[in-house]
């Protein structure tokens, strides 16, 4: 497939995606759908986002900058690998990230801070996280801007504690376990109470 052809594949996704949000959020708001049929939009949201996935790993592949360093080329992967983790949603507050039309853009955030995190696994798949606007601006503004906030809710990670440690809290309000090998694993209710315990009595 060429790259026009991938686009404009992208292109179709991410409207079907939008549209299932907009039935999800009017069902939220509105009469109560059976949960199959939730589960049924959902469902749609979830094939969808990863058909995009695997459309970007069709992308050809951005060259090199000259100069790049092997933690700039790890960076970038471990990039591509949380967009597809999250299905290409902000992570905080579930933006799809292809919707342009409301796009403040997109940027990898560490959750232990770049120039503190350990050298061994700053840039790794744990420690990195999409989340829409820049270090200033959208989720990524907030995560720097509120840095309690953020370390309770695992979008920052002070020097002293591993990220493969620290759980996080999706826009769902769901907690994960980020891994090295880019996945994810979500924490059960009685792992949540032992982390927010912990965290507690640690900060």
């Amino acid at each position: 497939m060429n790259a026009m052809t991938i686009a404009h594949m992208a292109g179709v996704l991410t409207s079907a995606i939008q549209a299932a949000d907009r039935l999800e959020l009017d069902a939220l708001k509105g009469p109560a759908l059976a949960d199959m049929d939730l589960d049924r939009i959902r469902d749609i949201k979830r094939d969808c986002s990863t058909c995009i996935s695997l459309l970007d790993l069709h992308q050809p592949a951005r060259p090199a900058r000259k100069g790049a360093t092997m933690s700039d080329r790890q960076f970038q992967e471990s990039k591509r690998i949380a967009l597809a983790r999250q299905g290409w949603h902000c992570l905080r507050c579930g933006r799809n990230l292809h919707d342009t039309s409301v796009w403040p853009g997109r940027s990898g955030h560490h959750r232990q801070l770049r120039r503190r995190a350990d050298p061994a696994v700053r840039d790794l798949p744990c420690n990195i996280v999409e989340l829409c606007g820049s270090g200033t601006t959208g989720c990524h503004g907030w995560a720097h801007a509120h840095p309690a906030e953020a370390e309770r809710f695992g979008y920052i990670i002070p020097s002293w504690r591993a990220p493969l440690s620290v759980p996080i809290r999706d826009w769902n309000g769901d907690w994960w376990w980020l891994l090295d090998d880019g996945t994810a694993q979500r924490l059960t209710q009685i792992e949540i109470i032992e982390w927010q315990s912990t965290w507690k009595e640690e900060s």
